[in-house]
């Protein structure tokens, strides 16, 4: 680690941005346990004391982190609305317990506090609009469906851990999400 007030040449300064991508690099390599105020400056090249001009603390990073996860997370290319399409981006939420367990992981058991995580809840809760639910019932319903998912996600994340064959529990948690959404959409 260089001393303090010192940079290398071609070293960007920091910013909110840079440390939470830094973050999120630690977290997809060696997931969120890894993750430390001093790892993290060393990765940066700069004192931990530092991120602290630009954070609170750890839990405002691991927030700005949640955000930059869901910001890639592309909605499903179903345009549509309705059964079929609620069913997608679940899916597509779901997917990345497989594509990224530990970023899964935290997004799971973290509230979503950024921009990137209120526009996947209004994405979601749209679709409720457009199958006649009220606001309240569109932001109910996709809150349980939200509970559902991250759980689902959870479990797959344990039984792959163990080396445990998935399919069975997959196709299990499939068929509940259909059903969920299923009453759902009949309760509006």
């Amino acid at each position: 680690m260089r001393p303090a007030g010192t940079k290398k040449a071609g070293d960007k300064p920091l910013s909110r941005r840079r440390i939470a991508e830094a973050a999120l690099a630690i977290v997809r390599r060696e997931g969120a346990e890894a993750l430390s105020a001093r790892r993290l400056a060393a990765d940066l090249g700069c004192e931990a004391m530092s991120l602290y001009h630009h954070f609170d603390g750890m839990e405002d990073i691991l927030d700005d982190v949640v955000d930059l996860i869901l910001e890639g997370i592309a909605p499903a290319r179903n345009a549509s609305w309705g059964e079929k399409a609620i069913n997608a981006r679940a899916r597509r939420y779901l997917a990345l317990s497989e594509e990224e367990p530990a970023c899964f992981q935290l997004i799971a058991t973290r509230r979503w506090k950024g921009p990137a995580g209120a526009a996947r809840a209004r994405e979601m809760a749209s679709l409720f609009l457009a199958a006649g639910a009220t606001e309240r019932q569109a932001i109910a319903a996709t809150r349980a469906l939200g509970a559902y998912l991250n759980g689902a996600g959870l479990a797959l994340g344990a039984w792959r851990a163990r080396g445990e064959d998935e399919r069975p529990v997959k196709a299990d948690l499939d068929a509940g999400l259909r059903k969920l959404v299923s009453v759902l959409l009949a309760s509006v």
